[in-house]
Formats: structure tokens, C-alpha cells, sequence
């Protein structure tokens, strides 16, 4: 195919002969060198279509691979938040190895995340992660007292200084053999099943703590790791969040039934209805997928790719009835 600054074969094989013919009829008059010249212009005529065609052609060519590449990169930006957010946690909330993070902590997951490039910078207290060509590009921050943060928007908003940090009260234990033993646990069971969870630890378990009746019965930890790890709690945060709304429904400060005070939703005849209690009760009505195997679910978008995670289940449109409809949502934790 001719490029666009070669003249189609059409024109080209068709331009020769008509010039030779208007060389020739120099000495035949003027219709034949008209005859030509009209020859030579439909003949560049014709270059000029296919060219505008070639060059309409490559336009929406050009497009389709821009767009294809801003798609591309938003894809692999939710990989690479992914990585970047789970390396500063484990290395810097948690205090594993750097090196052991790169090298294995990602085992396991689709092949394409093999593409996506990670580092870690311990002076800075960062972690960095893109894919190929330099797409994706992801950062994640570690702030004293608050933990790792995904620089979503570029950089992360300032926060006040955390709070120091206060003893808790110790956990109460209640061993086999040390005469708290609680009597309906069947410690012999309980221990064959941890013991046979770790020693074939095909799904990489890391820890597993019992409590029976606020009190420890077994615990187990993996290599590496123990009862003072700082581990991701992911959706068992939301357990804690409903907890610390229930201790302030307590204290007199929130009344579940209440509308949400989502700044957003002030004046929207729909969202204005949403309670706390549809909230914690995952009833909001609010779209929400929670498809973590499609890197463009709005629960992949909110976690690793927009920078204001509440803002984004906030914007979710209306699809049901507050109140009518139950579906997983971490959109309406994060609210």
C-alpha cells in the first residue's frame, strides 16, 4: 500500500502515459495536449481522494490507538495501584522485606501482573509500580501513625499529626492445659486442623486466630509472621466500621435512621432518603459492581485508581429503592 506521501499505483501508472502523450503532441495540436492535460488533472484528482481517504484512514487510526492507550493505561493503573498499595503496607505498616515483597508476595495472580514493575524506596518510605512502556503508573505513601495511601490524584492530601498511639487491653487467653480451658472446645480437633492448614499450605494461609467467648483457644502463624503483624484487614474493616457506628449510636451521637450526611447528596430528591442503616445494611440502592476480576469494576476504580474513594460510590447512581435491595457493596463502607 502506498504511504501517504507516495501517489497511489492507480495515479502513478496512470500519470506516465498521459505525459508521454502530451510530449508527443507538441506538433498535433492543441486538443491533444488538452486532451492530455485534462488526463494529467482527473489522474491527480484521483491521488487527491485516495490521499484524503489514506489520511482519513490514518486520523481515525491515530484515534483508535489513542484511545486504545488511554484505556490501556487506566487498565494497568488498577494492577499497578494494586501492587504498589499492597508493597508500602507490607513493608512499611508491617515490616516485612522489601526484597521478599518484590520476589514473592504477588505468586499466584493473573500472568499480566508480571508485566507490572515494582520498587520500593525505604528512605522515602514509597512504593512504585507500572506496566510496560511506562503505562500505569502508580504510587503509593507511607504516612506515620496513618499507613499507606495511593497517590491517586497525584499527590495525597496533608493530614494532622496522629493521635499517639494508646495499650490496649490485652487479650484474655484460654489455653488447653493451663486450667481456663473453656469445656465445649474440642482443643485435639481444633489443633489437627491448624496444624493440617499450615503444613499444607497450598492457599498461603499467615495467621489464624481462635476466640471463644472474648477469649483465644488456638492461634497459628506462618513463617515470618506472629501475633504482633500488623495485617491488611480489607473487608473485615467493615465489621469495625458498623462497631465504632454503634458505639456512637450509643453515646447519642448518630441515629441510624437518620440520612447519611453525604455532602453530596444534598438536594438530590433520591439519595437525600439514603439512611446510616441502609448504609450499614448494604441497602443503599447506589450501582455499585463488586467484580474484582474485571480491572474496570467500580470496586477496582474506587480502591486503586480515583483518588477520593467515598467520593466515588457518592457519585454512584441511583438504581434501586433505599431499603429494598441487598448487594455486597464496599462502596457504602467507604461512605
Amino acid at each position: 500500500m502506498a504511504s501517504e506521501l507516495e501517489l497511489p499505483t492507480s495515479a502513478k501508472g496512470a500519470r506516465r502515459p498521459y505525459a508521454a502523450s502530451a510530449q508527443k503532441s507538441e506538433g498535433c495540436g492543441r486538443s491533444y495536449a488538452a486532451a492530455a492535460d485534462w488526463f494529467n488533472l482527473a489522474a491527480m484528482t484521483e491521488w487527491k481522494t485516495h490521499h484524503t481517504i489514506f489520511a482519513g484512514v490514518g486520523a481515525a487510526a491515530a484515534l483508535g490507538l489513542l484511545f486504545a492507550g488511554v484505556k490501556t493505561d487506566r487498565v494497568i493503573r488498577i494492577g499497578a495501584g494494586y501492587k504498589a498499595k499492597i508493597a508500602c503496607s507490607e513493608v512499611f505498616v508491617a515490616g516485612r522485606d522489601a526484597d521478599e515483597i518484590i520476589d514473592g508476595e504477588f505468586e499466584g495472580m493473573p500472568s499480566a501482573m508480571e508485566y507490572v514493575a515494582l520498587t520500593v524506596d525505604e528512605g522515602a518510605k514509597t512504593a512504585h509500580a507500572r506496566g510496560p512502556f511506562g503505562l500505569g503508573r502508580a504510587r503509593a505513601v507511607y504516612r506515620e501513625g496513618y499507613g499507606c495511601t495511593l497517590a491517586n490524584g497525584g499527590r495525597v492530601a496533608p493530614l494532622p499529626e496522629a493521635p499517639a498511639e494508646f495499650e490496649a487491653e490485652p487479650w484474655r487467653e484460654a489455653p488447653p492445659v493451663s486450667g481456663k480451658a473453656i469445656m465445649r472446645v474440642d482443643y485435639a480437633a481444633l489443633d489437627y486442623a491448624l496444624n493440617s492448614a499450615f503444613e499444607q499450605n497450598d492457599v498461603a494461609h499467615r495467621s489464624v486466630l481462635v476466640v471463644v467467648d472474648g477469649k483465644i483457644v488456638d492461634e497459628r502463624y506462618a513463617d515470618g509472621f506472629g501475633a504482633n503483624t500488623p495485617f491488611l484487614s480489607w473487608s473485615m474493616a467493615k465489621s469495625i466500621t458498623a462497631t465504632l457506628v454503634g458505639a456512637a449510636v450509643k453515646r447519642g451521637l448518630v441515629n441510624v435512621d437518620d440520612p447519611a450526611p453525604v455532602p453530596e447528596w444534598r438536594g438530590d430528591p433520591q439519595k437525600s432518603r439514603i439512611t446510616w442503616n441502609d448504609l450499614l445494611r448494604m441497602q443503599s440502592g447506589l450501582a455499585f459492581a463488586e467484580d474484582y476480576d474485571d480491572p474496570r469494576s467500580d470496586v477496582n476504580r474506587m480502591l486503586f485508581e480515583q483518588a477520593d474513594a467515598g467520593g466515588v460510590a457518592a457519585r454512584m447512581p441511583v438504581q434501586y429503592a433505599p431499603g429494598e435491595v441487598w448487594y455486597y457493596s464496599s462502596g457504602t463502607t467507604n461512605l
